[in-house]
């Protein structure tokens, strides 16, 4: 919360943020794979070139819909500010965008990891109740997240032990600055609050020359 604020109020901090998080360039590439189903008959079919083209072009604009010269640096700017930034993807089959959607850090926690390094989170599903929406503006506002989450909390509202669930790891995961979800950039705060120090000395060191000046010039 402290580096929320710190970030939200402070030029120093907020630019150090930023700059740490829009520092890269973002390039990617689109390498086709070729999958082989259990039948033997598919697995040997060839593809003409109408059909690879197509197929190419599909996964181009998936790619591109991850919107990741933008999604990549907002996820950065919340790790760390937060510490840790928590998250699950939504495909949208008509727009052949994947998008990804934040979840609060609060309501999240991370329990292990997968064979590819990434994290396995669980949710807490009171998250909804907390919110204090009508069950309309609810039954609304679940519709912005998957499925999963929908049944996730009416398993919840049948059981209060399911409060904590774990999310699907192909669709959800998170990063972490540390095992603490510590923002470590937070500690130049010190720093910052000796710089503006400095310079309310340097201002009263300055001020009370120029009254020195004045006294001297007086008759």
């Amino acid at each position: 919360e402290l580096s929320q604020k710190l970030y939200a109020i402070n030029p120093i901090y907020s630019h150090i943020i930023d700059y740490m998080a829009n520092m890269f360039m973002w390039r990617y590439k689109v390498t086709p794979h070729r999958v082989y189903s259990k039948s033997k008959a598919k697995s040997r079919k060839k593809l003409d070139e109408e059909d690879y083209n197509q197929i190419y072009n599909l996964m181009l604009e998936v790619a591109d819909g991850l919107s990741i010269e933008t999604k990549f640096p907002a996820l950065l700017t919340l790790l760390l500010v937060n510490g840790g930034v928590y998250f699950t993807t939504i495909c949208d089959e008509d727009s052949l965008t994947v998008d990804t959607l934040l979840l609060p850090d609060k309501y999240c926690r991370k329990i292990g990891q997968t064979q590819y390094g990434t994290a396995i989170i669980e949710f807490d599903f009171s998250y909804f109740q907390d919110l204090g929406l009508t069950q309309d503006q609810l039954n609304d506002y679940l519709k912005s997240f998957p499925k999963a989450f929908k049944s996730g909390y009416a398993k919840y509202l049948r059981d209060a032990n399911m409060r904590w669930q774990q999310l699907d790891p192909h669709f959800s995961s998170g990063l972490l600055l540390n095992d603490y979800s510590i923002p470590t950039y937070f500690y130049i705060f010190g720093s910052i609050l000796d710089f503006e120090k400095y310079q309310d000395n340097e201002l009263e060191r300055n001020e009370n020359l120029l009254k020195y000046i004045v006294v001297q010039k007086m008759p």
